[in-house]
Parts: C-alpha cells; sequence; structure tokens
C-alpha cells in the first residue's frame, strides 16, 4: 500500500495507542478531480482494510474509531466531487460495521450543521 499508509502505521504501532480514530479519503477525491489520482474504490478499501486490520493485529485492545471522509460545497468543491467520495464514504460505513468499529458520520453531520451556520463557517474551503 502506500508509502504514507505504511508510514502511519508504523507511527501507530510505535504509539501503541488505546484508541485509533481515522479519517482518511478524501484527498484521492481532491487528487482524482485535477487529474492526477487513478486510485480506485477498490483499491481505496483494500488499503484502508489493510491498515485497520494490522494495526488491530499489532494492539488488539485498541479501539477504532472511523470516521467517514467527507467535503462540503464550499469554493472548488462541486457536487461531483461529493459523488465521487460516496462510494468510498459508503465502504468506511460498511466496514466500520464489518469490523465492530465506532462509525461517526461526518458527511450527514456537517451537512445538518451547514443549515444552522454556512459550510465555509465549518469547511473554510470545503476539505478541512
Amino acid at each position: 500500500p502506500y508509502v504514507f499508509l505504511q508510514e502511519t502505521w508504523l507511527e501507530a504501532i510505535e504509539i501503541r495507542p488505546d484508541v485509533l480514530s481515522l479519517l482518511i479519503g478524501v484527498n484521492d477525491t481532491i487528487q482524482f478531480q485535477k487529474g492526477a489520482s487513478k486510485l480506485s474504490d477498490s483499491e481505496f478499501a483494500e488499503h484502508y482494510a489493510w491498515l485497520v486490520d494490522s494495526l488491530r493485529a499489532e494492539n488488539p485492545s485498541m479501539a477504532v474509531v472511523l470516521m467517514e471522509p467527507f467535503l462540503l460545497e464550499v469554493g472548488e468543491v462541486t457536487r461531483d466531487w461529493i459523488r465521487h467520495l460516496e462510494p468510498r464514504q459508503k465502504f468506511v460505513r460498511d466496514y466500520a460495521a464489518h469490523c465492530g468499529a465506532a462509525f461517526i458520520p461526518l458527511q450527514s453531520l456537517f451537512e445538518a450543521a451547514s443549515e444552522r451556520a454556512p459550510a465555509e463557517f465549518w469547511a473554510y474551503d470545503g476539505i478541512h
């Protein structure tokens, strides 16, 4: 898998956290929209599962919280970007249920929050 995931894995193994919270998946969508990434949804799922499964194998008592990758329609982020992200969001939700991890549905939470204050308030660029 990615060098980044391997580096993340090594750091997490070294720290031996009690809780791992994971929020990944948006950068590939951004790169895809800019023509720089060709990572398929199945490759994303494979890499994601590898990271979580291998960390759990090394630290079985670690609690896992999987956060849904999210985007808000702000700036250059469009509904098409969000549609591209949807299969990955579904994978993270399904994978959390499969492996017994806690799941935080950030897309719907931020969309609901955006009814109280503009999306820019929550994520100035739709991403962060």
